[in-house]
């Protein structure tokens, strides 16, 4: 019965692996701003970053905060840090033969924060032996992009666009959609 029950279980974990949403590539609508909101680049300490973002498996390290807190267990001293970092970004748009860009550069602090420990001694024997308390902060997003056009465009509207965004279907229908 158990195994039976196990083996469903982890069929359908196995199967839902594959499992994706399907996006009409000629849909319209702002899911693709959803979509890039929604995905973020950890940031964190050095420590992190070398392991590849892999904090679960991460004791004792600030990073660890945001997503395996249990790694507070881990500390024996009080620890605080800073880690800096140094970006690029760089963007381009085109309206009709007008080209922007936006170059920056900047720094940035991925991770900032603090952890108080106390331990106790192994030769006392309350059993309370220690605790810690952290509070971090985690860069996991870059919103530095901009970018801007502008033009006169003499040869189509904005009602031709939402012209195109209906395909063919007729206005009375419109309201149905």
């Amino acid at each position: 019965m158990y195994i039976r029950l196990a083996f469903i279980i982890a069929c359908f974990f196995i199967l839902s692996d594959n499992i994706k949403a399907q996006v009409d590539p000629n849909a319209s609508g702002y899911f693709t701003d959803a979509l890039r909101f929604s995905q973020t680049t950890r940031g964190g300490t050095a420590r992190f970053l070398g392991m590849g973002g892999v904090n679960t498996a991460l004791g004792a390290d600030l990073s660890s905060l945001s997503g395996n807190p249990a790694g507070l267990g881990f500390y024996q001293k009080s620890e605080a840090a800073l880690s800096l970092g140094f970006g690029f970004a760089n963007t381009s748009s085109a309206f009709g033969t007008k080209l922007k860009s936006d170059n920056r550069d900047y720094f940035y602090a991925p991770n900032l924060g603090f952890v108080l420990t106390k331990r106790k001694d192994e030769t006392e024997t309350d059993p309370f032996r220690g605790g810690s308390f952290g509070i971090g902060l985690t860069r996991i997003n870059n919103f530095q992009n901009q970018f801007s056009y502008s033009g006169i465009n003499n040869t189509s509207s904005l009602t031709d666009f939402f012209l195109d965004q209906t395909k063919g279907i007729d206005p009375a229908d419109l309201d149905a959609v």
